[in-house]
């Protein structure tokens, strides 16, 4: 029926499958050519069978074939719009996130797929704070995936500075703003992890063309000016975060093998910018 070009039946098969579903859950692990119908319907042109379909995703998951969905709910959420953009954001997340993470294998994915999850445009806030959450819990569970995490923060932070245009897409990334708090904790608790983060190259480290090293770079993203007193001011709650963080990266520096030189333009913008954040009101 759900393969059926008459969209009455074709829903109604799909809640004859949730109903059986309820008193079998595994009959689709045994059924390969239904879990390809039911994928199918999620290209469906109509909305209500999209949704029908996505809400049985959960009985066919599984930790073999859960990269696979997840990369092809990934592809409709680039498509996607209103309400079936929400559905599908939350879907994602209720699958990677389900027992405790039992289903993932590769914790360095899933962060990657928060990443995405991040620069999806119009996510509504508690959506933002869901993948934030996310963020966090992750690289606090998951000692392996610290260093990682770390890396992934540091690109979000940075990619924000005023510097980073040059032909790439860096200047017109979007991040939901609940992250960038999640971030700049991971970054500043974790902050010893930074050269191991590092380790793996590729990535731009820099803020703007001043920037003397990781450290300096991460110092000027999260006491940026323009967030406490600009045209469109960060939340006094996110720049709290920012600026305890900051502080927690500086100690880092001082701690480690970072150059005079870097560790002097750190001390410079500290005190330079945190005039501007200390004559907030709030």
């Amino acid at each position: 029926v759900t393969s059926s070009s008459d969209q009455n039946l074709k829903y109604l098969g799909l809640v004859g499958f949730g109903s059986l579903l309820q008193s079998q859950p595994d009959i689709l692990h045994n059924h390969s050519e239904c879990r390809g119908l039911i994928l199918k319907c999620l290209s469906d042109e109509d909305v209500t069978i999209r949704t029908r379909a996505l809400g049985l995703l959960r009985f066919m998951t599984t930790r073999r074939n859960l990269v696979d969905l997840v990369t092809q709910l990934l592809g409709h959420v680039e498509a996607a719009s209103g309400q079936y953009r929400t559905d599908l954001v939350e879907e994602i997340i209720k699958l990677c996130s389900g027992s405790k993470y039992e289903l993932i294998a590769d914790f360095d994915w899933y962060f990657d797929v928060l990443v995405i999850l991040a620069g999806v445009r119009g996510l509504e806030e508690g959506q933002g704070d869901a993948i934030a959450g996310q963020w966090t819990d992750v690289a606090w569970r998951v000692l392996p995936v610290r260093a990682y995490a770390v890396r992934r923060s540091l690109e979000v932070l940075v990619c924000r500075g005023p510097g980073r245009d040059g032909g790439d897409d860096s200047a017109e990334r979007h991040i939901a703003p609940q992250v960038l708090p999640a971030a700049a904790w991971i970054v500043g608790e974790y902050s010893t992890l930074l050269p191991e983060a590092l380790r793996e190259e590729g990535l731009d480290t820099m803020y703007d063309q001043t920037s003397k090293g990781v450290y300096h770079s991460l110092v000027q993203s999260m006491t940026s000016p323009h967030d406490a007193a600009g045209v469109d001011p960060l939340p006094n709650t996110t720049l709290a975060v920012f600026v305890q963080n900051a502080m927690k990266v500086f100690a880092a520096a001082s701690a480690s093998a970072c150059g005079d030189d870097e560790l002097a333009a750190c001390a410079t913008v500290l005190t330079s910018n945190l005039v501007v954040h200390s004559e907030s009101v709030d």
